[in-house]
């Protein structure tokens, strides 16, 4: 957003974004006051019209996925490009949570003739909508009512379809990472290694991140969290007779001399994440 007035603008030690008693706010999410141009404005020789827009469903899951679909229309007489952008609301939240006015979700440029019509789509994946919870330290999804809007900026509304969303966030893995050793390293003082004596078993130390922020497995030297249940870990090797997986992926051994590098798979409510690490069998 560009703004109206200097005198808008807060002062440079201020890093609020949300509006107070003495300020307006920052970004097109928080800014209260007057605008010379709004986030995603721009200009053209054409001129358009958004219609019909709509949502595939009137109620999702928080682990869901939402399509808004529209029509939008070349109304001039010359051939011209246009950014249709996808915004969300939450008109419902309390104001005690101060939400943002707006969050762009999307948004997708398109060529038109004139006169032509093009209907377009928007994906919506519900967790990306989450907000972090400092009270219980992980993302979750606002429960209630959800706005779409398109728009040819963020104060040019054509119009909004409303979904519903309901249940509880089921955080999946993101991040894995690894700190592998073989057993009596931490008597040792050795937090990890990368060359492993050949028959070794290898202990991948396998740390997993997940959507909310939580983690689980090896977090540092003598803290670990069990893994929770119904998350599978599977290992696979690129060079199988330098480290060797076992039948079923779950364990790793240093087989024989050279360098090899495993990937560890971590599926969990349906999703998956990977992770490399290097091992040096000598």
């Amino acid at each position: 957003s560009w703004y109206g007035d200097l005198n808008q603008v807060p002062p440079i030690s201020d890093y609020g974004i949300r509006p107070t008693a003495t300020t307006d706010g920052r970004t097109y999410q928080y800014f209260t006051g007057t605008v010379a141009w709004p986030f995603g404005y721009g200009l053209s020789y054409s001129t358009f019209r958004y219609s019909n827009i709509t949502a595939d469903r009137s109620s999702v899951d928080a682990n869901g996925t939402v399509t808004v679909s529209a029509e939008v229309t070349n109304t001039s007489g010359v051939a011209g490009d246009d950014v249709i952008q996808l915004y969300a609301t939450t008109p419902d939240a309390p104001a005690a949570l101060q939400r943002p006015i707006k969050r762009l979700e999307s948004f997708e440029k398109v060529t038109l003739a004139p006169h032509q019509t093009k209907r377009i789509t928007f994906t919506v994946a519900v967790p990306e909508l989450a907000f972090f919870d400092e009270g219980t330290n992980r993302y979750e999804v606002d429960p209630g009512r959800y706005g779409f809007q398109v728009a040819g900026s963020s104060a040019d509304v054509a119009g909004q379809a409303f979904v519903r969303v309901t249940g509880a966030l089921r955080p999946v893995p993101s991040t894995v990472t690894a700190k592998p050793v073989v057993a009596g390293d931490a008597a040792r003082g050795i937090a990890q290694r990368v060359f492993f004596p050949a028959g070794s078993p290898i202990d991948p130390q396998l740390t997993v991140s997940l959507s909310d922020e939580s983690l689980y497995g090896f977090v540092t030297r003598g803290q670990s969290t069990p893994l929770p249940p119904g998350m599978l870990v599977r290992y696979t090797s690129d060079h199988r007779d330098v480290v060797a997986a076992g039948p079923d992926g779950s364990t790793l051994r240093a087989a024989h001399p050279g360098v090899a590098t495993v990937t560890a798979t971590v599926t969990y409510h349906g999703k998956q994440a990977t992770g490399t690490f290097v091992i040096s069998v000598q």
